[in-house]
């Protein structure tokens, strides 16, 4: 798992990264193949993110 040293960013990062690949799903003419390597590629990694973020807060392990 992800250790976050700045969790607040950590979380804002991955909400980037999700709402971005949303969004690229979304407004991508590509087929079902394309819009599941966004998937992949950019909403995977942000949830990690957000959760590592998350689970830093939650500890209070971070400076």
């Amino acid at each position: 798992m992800l250790k976050a040293k700045k969790p607040k960013t950590a979380i804002a990062l991955g909400l980037f990264f999700v709402l971005f690949g949303i969004a690229e799903m979304i407004f991508s003419p590509t087929n079902a193949a394309g819009k599941f390597i966004f998937a992949v590629v950019l909403i995977v990694p942000g949830l990690l993110f957000i959760a590592a973020g998350l689970r830093a807060l939650a500890r209070g392990d971070h400076s």
